[in-house]
Order: structure tokens, then sequence, then C-alpha cells
């Protein structure tokens, strides 16, 4: 830790409380046993699988649990947006003197949203339930059965974001206030969305191409 130089570059739209700053390292000698060939993450034969061989997880290849890392977070800021934001309409007045709740546009609206946050968080659960019961099973873990995980999870979180842009709307102006309790977890769940591991492109185009029945580009599967 005495070689890396921390750099203080995390000034965010969201996730500010991760901390994720840089870390530079500049003519550093890095040891063999600190090393890990990327080739075995994506195989699922790192030296951690032969060291620890009842623990499961470790002998899964990395893009078959990857979409896990980090979504679930999303899925649970977006059940709260949806929970502050049908409280927060139940006793507003609107231009103080119409109850919100009892339009039903505001009805339809939230409606909606609340389908779109919790079939995700269905989708979310579901392919988490699949995916241990897999890596539990033994059996070979296939490129179809590593796409569909990414797939699947990338489609529900981004509909999470739909059901949550919605929300927005519902609440109005009041969501730019930087007090406004909804308005954080907004932030976080478009900064979720940016990541990697969650891009449309990244997980729509593999699948697919192995629906064409075209082979995996490196580092797909």
């Amino acid at each position: 830790m005495r070689e890396i130089e921390i750099i203080d570059d995390w000034h965010v739209l969201g996730l500010r409380a991760t901390g994720s700053r840089t870390l530079s390292l500049h003519d550093v000698f890095v040891p063999a046993h600190r090393t890990v060939a990327l080739r075995d993450l994506y195989d699922g034969t790192t030296p951690g699988a032969r060291v620890h061989p009842d623990y499961d997880l470790l002998r899964a290849p990395r893009g078959f649990l990857v979409a896990f890392s980090l979504t679930p977070v999303g899925f649970a800021l977006g059940r709260r947006a949806l929970a502050l934001t049908a409280e927060g309409l139940r006793a507003r007045l609107s231009r103080g003197m119409r109850q919100v709740a009892d339009s039903e546009v505001v009805q339809l609206q939230l409606g909606e949203a609340a389908a779109a946050i919790e079939v995700a968080n269905l989708v979310l659960h579901a392919r988490r339930e699949e995916a241990m019961a897999i890596v539990r099973s033994g059996r070979v873990i296939t490129a179809a059965d590593i796409l569909r995980n990414r797939r699947d999870i990338t489609y529900a979180l981004h509909e999470l974001r739909r059901g949550v842009d919605r929300l927005v709307e519902i609440n109005g102006a009041r969501t730019v206030y930087d007090n406004d309790r909804l308005q954080m977890l907004v932030r976080d769940i478009h900064a979720i969305t940016t990541h990697y591991t969650v891009s449309r492109q990244a997980a729509m185009v593999p699948y697919g191409r192995l629906l064409l029945g075209l082979a995996p580009d490196a580092g797909e599967a």
C-alpha cells in the first residue's frame, strides 16, 4: 500500500459513498502469487478454486456471476424509490386543493412504474436462484448460460430504471432539489446503469450472435 498513489478523482453523479478512487502504481514489482490470469477468471480455473475446492462460486466462470455483483444494489434502490414515492403521494395536495392520490392518471403512472420495478426484481431473483442451482450441481457452465444471465439482468435493470424515471415524472419538480429523498436513489440507479457489466450492447449483441449460430467474441463467454 505504501507504493500506491490514491488519486482523489471520485466526483460523480451517483454512488458517491463507494469511494472508488483511482489507484496509480509506478515501477512496482508484483510477485506471481498476487497475480491471476484473465483467462483463469473467465474459465473459473483460478488458483483459489484449487485452494478452496468446497467453495462452489470459485469454480464458476467470471461472466456467469458478474451480472450479480453491482446490480442487486440498483434493484433494492428501485424498490425503495417506489415505496418513497407512494408514501409521499398519499398526503400530497395539488395546488393546495386536490388530493393527488385521487387522480386516475397518477394511479395509472404509479401502477405502471411499480410493475416495471417489481417485475425487474422477479427476473433478478429467478435468474439468481437458477444460477446458484447450476453452480451447486457441478455441471459444466456453458456459453449460453453465461450470456443468458447477462442478457436478463441487463434487461431487467434497464427496465427498473425506466420505472424509476416514471416515478420522477410523478414526483415532479421537487425531485430536482438535493434534499429530495428520491433524487439520491435516482442518481445511484443511473450511475449503476452506466457500468459496463450492464451495457445493453455488451449484453444483447453476444446473445444475438449466439442465436444466429455465431461464435462469441473473445471475452464474451
